[in-house]
């Protein structure tokens, strides 16, 4: 074996785990990507599935066991509990109202898409499944503890 070979031997073994190297940071990168968005990419999968053939629509309940009228920040923490300022950051991020003070009326506001997929997915982590009803000016939208 010349040293010319031994070095070309060297080199090759050298670029393949910088390759191998390159790859599994790559698959890290995307994974944390992922990871942080998923919620964000739950949504759009919905939202493109919606005029497919795969269209997943919810089922109509034909009661409504379980479900509690949200109207303020303040029902969401004693129903799902956790700490208030953190509840208080995922409620703002979805571009939710904050009320002035209890009973006064709800100030025109207009959901955050993002955020409110990050809310919802965080309920979603904590049991609680959520819809939105848009019949009622004062009701913000449901919750319900999962089955």
């Amino acid at each position: 074996m010349t040293e010319s070979s031994g070095s070309t031997l060297s080199i090759e073994s050298y670029l393949a785990a910088l390759k191998a190297f390159f790859i599994q940071e790559q698959e890290r990168v995307v994974r944390e990507a992922v990871r942080s968005r998923r919620a964000i990419l739950c949504a759009e999968i919905v939202r493109r599935l919606e005029g497919s053939a795969f269209n997943i629509q919810p089922v109509a309940s034909t009661h409504n066991e379980g479900w509690v009228k949200v109207f303020s920040l303040t029902t969401v923490r004693n129903i799902v509990g956790g700490r208030f300022d953190l509840i208080k950051a995922r409620w703002t991020s979805a571009g939710l109202p904050l009320k002035q003070h209890r009973g006064s009326c709800l100030p025109e506001f207009s959901k955050n898409e993002e955020g409110w997929c990050c809310f919802v997915a965080w309920l979603l982590e904590q049991g609680y499944e959520i819809r939105e009803d848009n019949a009622q000016s004062d009701v913000l939208f449901e919750i319900r503890k999962l089955p």
